[in-house]
C-alpha cells in the first residue's frame, strides 16, 4: 500500500522541478487541471504530488486514476500501450479512457478504492482502440490504492507490462508443438503399419515359396524324375525292341513338353516374360485373354515404368481379376483402366457385378497383400463397391 504522507513538502506550483523533464512531466505541467474534479495543481494534495512524481520518472508503465471519476495521469513508459489514445489519455476519466474494456477494469478499479486492496492480474486480455480500431492485446499489472493526505483511498496506481508478443509467441510456440506431435503421432501410426505390412509381406513370401517347392516338388520335379526312370528303361530296349523303343521316344517327347509347359506356367506366375519384354499393358493384355470373364484392356498414354511398379500393378490387377471372376458371377465383365500423368502410374479394375456392401465385410487377406504392394512403393489402394452395382478396385504409385 502506497502512502506518501509524511514525504517532504514539494516546491510551491510555480516551482515544477517535482514533475521531472520527461514529455509526460512537461505535459502534465502544462495540462489545465482546472477542468477536472483534481483542480489547479497548486491545489494538489502532497500525496498525490509524490505518486506524480513517482510515476513520471519511473522506467515501468505506471498510470495513476485519481479522484472521484479516476482522472488518467500516465507517464512516458506507457505512452506505446495507450497508442492513438496519447495524449488525450491524460487527464481523462478511466470510464471515458478504457470504455471498450471498462467490464473489466471497472470493477477491479471498484475494488481498489472500497477494499484499500491492491488486485494482480498476468496476461489478462484487454480491449480497446489504440491504433484506430479495437486490438485485444495482454497485460501483467497490478492495481495498487494510493492513499490522501488524510489517509482515505483517493487513487489508483497502475503498474504494468504489456506481454502480447510474448503470449502469441508461447501460443505459436504451443501450435508448433502440438502440429509437432500430431504429425510425430501420424508417423508412428505410419511407421507401425509399415511394419504390419513387412510382416505380411515377409508371411506371404514365406507362403509363396512353400507354394512353389510344393509345385516343383509335386509337379515338375516328379514329372522329371518319371522321365529320368522311362529314359533307363528306353536304354535297355533300344537294342532289343527298336520298335517299342521309338514309341517310347516319342511318348517322352510329350512328356517333356508337358513338363516344359508346367515350368513355365510356374514362372508365369513368378514374373510374367511378357511383362518384362512387352511391357504392363502387353501383359495384362494377355492376362486378359485367358480371364474367366470378358476383360477389356483400356490404357492411354502408357509408356514403360521402372520394372519393380510394372510388377506390383500387374499383380494387384490379377488379384482384382481373380476376385471379380470368383464372386462378380458369371455374366460379368470387367474393364481395366491404366493411366500414367501427374508423376504417377494409377490403375482401376471395375466389373459390373453382383457388388457387395463394404460395411459389412472386413478386407480380405487379397486387398491387404495389395495395398502393401502399392504402399511398398508410396501408393496407395481402395475398393468401391455397393450390391448390384458391381467392383471398382483403384490404386496409384508415385512414379519417379
Amino acid at each position: 500500500m502506497l502512502s506518501v504522507s509524511h514525504l517532504a513538502q514539494f516546491r510551491v506550483e510555480a516551482d515544477r522541478d517535482w514533475l521531472g523533464m520527461s514529455e509526460m512531466g512537461r505535459r502534465v505541467g502544462s495540462f489545465d487541471w482546472s477542468t477536472t474534479p483534481l483542480g489547479s495543481l497548486s491545489t494538489w494534495s502532497q500525496s498525490l504530488k509524490a505518486a506524480v512524481a513517482i510515476c513520471l520518472r519511473s522506467p515501468f508503465q505506471m498510470a495513476i486514476y485519481w479522484g472521484p471519476e479516476l482522472n488518467c495521469i500516465y507517464n512516458d513508459a506507457a505512452r506505446d500501450i495507450l497508442g492513438k489514445l496519447h495524449p488525450g489519455a491524460l487527464g481523462r476519466p478511466a470510464r471515458e479512457l478504457l470504455h471498450d474494456s471498462w467490464h473489466v477494469v471497472g470493477p477491479q478499479l471498484a475494488s481498489v478504492i472500497e477494499r484499500g486492496e491492491a488486485t494482480w492480474a498476468e496476461n489478462q486480455p484487454l480491449t480497446f482502440d489504440r491504433r484506430g480500431k479495437l486490438e485485444v492485446s495482454y497485460f501483467t499489472h497490478s492495481y495498487g490504492p494510493i492513499l490522501d493526505d488524510d489517509g482515505s483511498v483517493a487513487g489508483v496506481l497502475l503498474v504494468t507490462q504489456d506481454t502480447t508478443f510474448r503470449v502469441l509467441a508461447e501460443r505459436r510456440i504451443d501450435a508448433v508443438r502440438e502440429e509437432r506431435a500430431r504429425h510425430e503421432g501420424e508417423l508412428r501410426a505410419l511407421l507401425t503399419d509399415l511394419r504390419a505390412a513387412q510382416r505380411r509381406v515377409a508371411v506371404a513370401g514365406d507362403a509363396e515359396r512353400r507354394r512353389i517347392e510344393r509345385d516343383l516338388h509335386d509337379g515338375a520335379q516328379q514329372r522329371l524324375m518319371a522321365l529320368r526312370l522311362e529314359l533307363g528303361l528306353l536304354e535297355e530296349r533300344v537294342s532289343d525292341d527298336p520298335k517299342r523303343a521309338t514309341e517310347m521316344l516319342r511318348e517322352l517327347r510329350l512328356e517333356l513338353d508337358e513338363a516344359l509347359d508346367e515350368l513355365r506356367e510356374l514362372a508365369h506366375g513368378l514374373y510374367p516374360p511378357l511383362l518384362a519384354s512387352d511391357g504392363l499393358e502387353a501383359a495384362l493384355a494377355a492376362t486378359a485373354r485367358r480371364s474367366a470373364i470378358p476383360v477389356t484392356i483400356d490404357a492411354c498414354g502408357m509408356t514403360r515404368a521402372p520394372r519393380s511398379i510394372e510388377s506390383a500393378v500387374y499383380f494387384c490387377c490379377l488379384e482384382a481379376l481373380q476376385n471379380a471372376a470368383k464372386h462378380a458371377g458369371p455374366d460379368a465383365r470387367a474393364v481395366i483402366e491404366l493411366r500414367m500423368g501427374d508423376g504417377s502410374l494409377r490403375f482401376s479394375v471395375r466389373d459390373d457385378g453382383a457388388g457387395f456392401d463394404p460395411g459389412d465385410m472386413q478386407p480380405g487377406y487379397g486387398l491387404v497383400n495389395l495395398r502393401d504392394r502399392l504402399s511398398a512403393h508410396g501408393g496407395d489402394a481402395g475398393v468401391t463397391s455397393a450390391p448390384g452395382a458391381g467392383t471398382t478396385v483403384t490404386g496409384h504409385i508415385p512414379l519417379p
